[in-house]
């Protein structure tokens, strides 16, 4: 049979340093926890962002088409509220 030992006692600096490694861990472990969350939130933000985007190039498109079809090929000056046919 294995030879029993009996535990020694922790010096208290021995001791801080193994508590702060401990503290260190589960602060990392929280941390990451927080950055899976945030990667969870991108990833749906740059979900709707790519529905919002197809849903402006839709509207673009349905414009761009209604804007030929009234005033025939060209352009807009926004700031001007004009039209520049080409």
């Amino acid at each position: 049979m294995p030879k029993k030992t009996k535990n020694i006692k922790l010096t208290d600096v021995d001791y801080n340093l193994a508590q702060e490694i401990a503290k260190r861990r589960l602060i990392l472990k929280e941390e990451l926890a927080s950055i899976g969350v945030a990667k969870f939130n991108i990833k749906g933000r740059e979900e709707n962002a790519a529905i919002y985007y197809k849903e402006l190039q839709n509207l673009e498109k349905s414009v761009n088409e209604k804007l030929t079809q009234l005033y025939g090929n060209g352009s807009l000056d926004l700031e001007k509220k004009e039209f520049i046919p080409s």
